[in-house]
Order: structure tokens, then C-alpha cells, then sequence
């Protein structure tokens, strides 16, 4: 049923008109939301917690429309609401000196993987040599063989017979 309003009487209130929201039913909203979820998680483990794109804050915003739109009213039962938890300082990465004797068993580990990797890949290479010259080896004796057949089958009939 229409119902006529007259906009002068909201004067006063903060409104923000938003078109279109009732196009999508709850099953795309949602599909969309996991998008947006899978997203921000991407941005949040690459770039950290600390970046321009998103914070923790609009991520627990996220999840919790998303639990809202599963149906279940109360979303801080499984996520807290965002400034809940103080956000604590990150304590400035500190340069360490490397441990000399840490590099060193570092170095002769890397030494030793390559020094494998060349014999491995040496080895590869020698079994496919092998492995070529015994297929030639058994393609010549077939054609020996097959010689041999012929040879002897004309032998056979160039005999005299008695």
C-alpha cells in the first residue's frame, strides 16, 4: 500500500538512501560477502594488519553481516564487535645478529643440496644415455635378426633338391 511521505519532515536526521539493496536475496548477499571475506583475509595475511586497504576492524565487520545474513541474530557469539579488543603495539622488529655458527651449518647444508642435486641430475643423465644406447643395441639385433631370417630363407630355396 502506498503510503505518501513528505522528505521536509526528516529534516534534521542524518539519511543515507541506499537503491537497490532488496535486488539480491540472502543467498547472494552471502555468496558476495564470502568473496569480500576471501579478499580481505588475502590483504590481511599478505599485507598485514596494519595496512591502508583493511584493518580488523572492517574484517569483523564482515564477518559478522555475515553470520547476521546466515540467520542468527546475535553475532557477537562468535565475533567480538570491532574496538572491543584494545589493539596492542607492535613491537619494532629488532635486528638480530645471525648466529655465525647458524650460517655456517646453513652454508654446508646448501653446499651439500646442491652437491646431491648435480649427482642426482648426473645420474638422470647417465640412466638416459644407458637407457638410449640399450634401446639402439636391441633395434640393431632385431634388424640382425630379421637379416638372418631373410638370409636364411633364401639359402633354404637356392638348395638343390634331390
Amino acid at each position: 500500500e502506498f503510503v505518501p511521505i513528505d522528505p521536509r519532515e526528516f529534516e534534521g536526521f542524518d539519511i543515507v538512501v541506499n537503491v537497490g539493496l532488496g535486488t539480491m536475496d540472502d543467498q547472494e548477499k552471502m555468496a558476495r560477502l564470502m568473496e569480500i571475506i576471501v579478499k580481505q583475509e588475502q590483504i590481511l595475511q599478505t599485507l598485514g594488519p596494519d595496512n591502508p586497504l583493511v584493518g580488523v576492524d572492517q574484517y569483523a565487520n564482515t564477518l559478522r553481516q555475515y553470520v547476521e545474513l546466515a540467520g542468527l541474530k546475535d553475532a557477537s557469539r562468535y565475533f567480538k564487535a570491532p574496538g572491543a579488543v584494545p589493539q596492542q603495539p607492535q613491537a619494532a622488529p629488532q635486528q638480530q645478529q645471525p648466529n655465525p655458527e647458524l650460517v655456517k651449518i646453513q652454508q654446508d647444508f646448501e653446499l651439500k643440496r646442491a652437491k646431491l642435486e648435480a649427482e642426482i641430475a648426473l645420474d638422470r643423465e647417465k640412466m638416459m644415455m644407458e637407457l638410449e644406447l640399450r634401446r639402439e643395441e636391441l633395434a640393431a639385433e632385431a634388424q640382425l635378426r630379421a637379416a638372418k631370417v631373410v638370409a636364411d630363407a633364401e639359402i633354404s630355396t637356392n638348395l638343390p633338391r634331390a
